[in-house]
């Protein structure tokens, strides 16, 4: 394996700067969507492997011509987070060039070992580009190890693409756009000058539950689902099972219920016309109380809800 580096001491072709130029901006970035994928290769031998493509961060950029395999140290029992990194090191100016390797950086937690990892770039000490998180375990004689994080990052016209929330760590620049996932985050810096990451506004998410029939109801149709920011607005039809009197009513049985990732995160109130109303629950359940004319069985209703998901 080779890694070919382009932006340390020396000097840069135009065909060079061209792909170098577009990503000075960002902190660290890998080029394509499959270059630098990291994999498990062997867990019992703790065998990781880093894809080969280009990748790139502090003015350097580096090309890895082939797959990079990387066996993990040995631990005797518990667990343990890897971080596979490319650490860039300047060397003195008396020296033409700077090197760019594959590190290791251990830490007892995710958090630790992101905040272990180099990040003094210009000097011999280095700058690490954190790459992927693997969990190593040792329970008995046996061990696994897991990717438990993807961290690369890609940046291209302004804005930023991850995998997940924890390679933002590494890229923490005020000003920093980055989608995760669909959801736009953001480093801000506030009046006391504190810099944190905010989550935009996320798209709405359209997907409709699948509703369970409880006694009080024969059908549902026409739902409608909107989730966005935690929220989530539902609305749909369904048709009475049976009601038996005016004037408020528990008719003790269930509407319908709601799956998994369709709850409320507390007792949320829903109502209707007619003056149907009562609570969901954070089970899923929409329980049945009623408060009007009497109606036959097999009458047609619309119920909605807003609330925060669980």
């Amino acid at each position: 394996m080779t890694i070919e580096s382009v932006g340390y001491m020396g000097t840069v072709s135009d065909a060079q700067w061209a792909l170098l130029a577009p990503r000075l901006g960002a902190n660290h970035w890998v080029e394509g969507a499959g270059d630098l994928t990291p994999s498990v290769v062997s867990a019992s031998a703790r065998i990781v492997r880093i894809g080969a493509g280009a990748a790139g961060g502090r003015g350097v950029r580096d090309v890895l011509d082939t797959p990079v395999d990387v066996t993990l140290d040995p631990l005797g029992s518990g667990t343990r987070i890897d971080i596979v990194v490319l650490r860039r090191s300047w060397t003195p100016a008396s020296t033409p060039t700077g090197t760019t390797r594959v590190e290791i950086v251990s830490a007892p937690t995710l958090t630790a070992a992101l905040g272990a990892r180099r990040s003094q770039p210009g000097t011999t000490a280095g700058d690490d580009q954190p790459l992927a998180a693997f969990q190593v375990t040792v329970a008995g004689e046996q061990t696994t190890v897991s990717l438990v994080a993807d961290l690369r990052v890609w940046a291209a016209n302004g804005g930023m693409a991850a995998r997940s929330t924890d390679a933002l760590v590494a890229v923490s620049s005020p000003g920093t756009m980055a989608t995760v996932d669909g959801v736009l985050w953001v480093m801000t810096v506030d009046s006391s000058g504190a810099s944190s990451w905010v989550r935009m506004a996320s798209p709405v998410d359209r997907t409709a539950p699948q509703i369970t029939l409880g006694a009080g109801a024969t059908g549902i149709s026409g739902v409608v689902c909107r989730r966005t920011n935690g929220m989530l607005w539902l609305r749909l039809n369904f048709t009475s099972a049976h009601w038996r009197s005016a004037g408020l009513l528990d008719l003790g049985s269930t509407l319908f219920t709601l799956p998994a990732g369709f709850r409320p995160a507390s007792q949320a109130a829903f109502s209707t016309a007619h003056g149907l109303h009562g609570p969901i629950e954070p089970t899923g359940a929409v329980a049945i109380q009623y408060n009007g004319p009497p109606v036959a069985a097999g009458s047609p209703y619309w119920w909605a809800a807003t609330y925060a998901v669980e």
